[in-house]
């Protein structure tokens, strides 16, 4: 698995890293990564007081004038903390970013929405040629209502 192999490296790299010169390389690495984004002041404020002290939350900054899927493909975070509901934004950045979760602060910071992608296994039933079909049918049917 390609996902497996690169997050080997990544501990191997910070193993490495840790042994020579005694930094923090293996923090970093156990750290979730939260990405904020359009946040209004006062939600990011908080959220930051809150969370820059946090064990195993390390909060990293966006560069500016990139759109959100590039923007995540650069500082590669786990969580995406945006201000906003925004269905479409929430599809590219997780079309081209699977295991990323965003985290949509909405309604005056009132409520916290999860966009997630997840892998499904279910048993259709005995093979057949009508179950084949319904199966191939079914594989244009919208799996959720949030995706456009």
């Amino acid at each position: 698995d390609p996902a497996l192999d690169l997050i080997r490296i990544r501990w191997t790299i910070a193993a490495v890293a840790e042994r020579f010169d005694h930094g923090p390389a293996i923090l970093e690495q156990e750290s979730t990564r939260v990405l904020l984004v359009d946040l209004d002041t006062m939600p990011r404020q908080l959220i930051q007081h809150d969370l820059v002290h946090e064990r195993g939350i390390a909060l990293v900054e966006a560069p500016s004038g990139a759109s959100l899927a590039a923007t995540v493909g650069e500082v590669d975070p786990h969580v995406v903390l945006i201000g906003r509901d925004d269905p479409t934004v929430a599809a590219e950045v997780l079309i081209d970013h699977p295991l990323v979760r965003l985290l949509a602060v909405v309604r005056d910071s009132r409520d916290l929405l999860l966009y997630e992608l997840l892998p499904r296994r279910r048993r259709l039933g005995v093979f057949s040629k009508e179950q084949l079909l319904r199966a191939l049918r079914d594989a244009r049917t919208p799996r959720s209502s949030w995706m456009p």
